[in-house]
């Protein structure tokens, strides 16, 4: 993991933090690189299975405040290996996402009191606490936004077979309609399941 802005190198930590109190006045621009480990610390687990990492995550951020608010306008781009929800296949999927998010301290949150309506501006706040920014659990929302929730290996997939399983993209088989409605779950029988603990 690497991080560097306007103002020197960022110090080498854990966890990507950053300090409200530096970013100045023109704003901070930050660049970052993430290999293996974001998703060992932060693991993403679409239909239950982990996604895979290929090659780094990288991006930018542009950070700028007002006071105490703070408004991040940023990238993120990689590559990552997800099982097409159609015929179960792996494959790669490439990803780029810009976002902009306006923070503000979570005290302010609690200064309204009470119970009250939000108010359309409010909605669109997130809120941070003490006087820094974790940066990694923004970057990991950032990732799953970019994971598409059905995923498929091509637009033109063409699945499994219902009847005997087999794979059609790569082999057409003989198995008729009517064996379709006849066996619509035919194909389970060659996946075990195992029970969770």
């Amino acid at each position: 993991m690497w991080l560097d802005y306007t103002a020197g190198v960022f110090p080498d930590t854990d966890t990507m933090k950053l300090f409200v109190k530096d970013i100045v006045e023109d704003g901070l621009d930050l660049t970052f690189e993430h290999g293996d480990e974001f998703f060992r610390d932060h693991p993403i687990r679409p239909a239950g299975e982990p996604v895979r990492l290929e090659g780094p995550i990288r991006g930018w951020i542009r950070a700028n405040r007002s006071g105490w608010e703070v408004c991040l306008e940023g990238r993120v781009a990689g590559r990552v290996k997800l099982r097409c929800c159609r015929c179960l296949e792996l494959f790669s999927h490439e990803f780029s996402r810009e976002f902009h998010l306006d923070l503000v301290p979570e005290i302010d949150r609690r200064d309204h009191g009470g119970d009250h309506q939000l108010k359309q501006e409010e909605l669109e706040l997130g809120y941070y606490r003490g006087d820094s920014l974790e940066l990694d659990p923004i970057l990991m929302e950032q990732v799953v936004l970019s994971i598409p929730e059905n995923p498929f290996c091509t637009p033109e997939c063409k699945g499994l077979c219902p009847v005997c399983g087999g794979n059609r993209n790569e082999r057409e088989c003989n198995c008729s309609p009517a064996e379709v409605s006849s066996h619509p779950f035919a194909v389970l029988k060659k996946y075990k399941i195992s029970g969770g603990g």
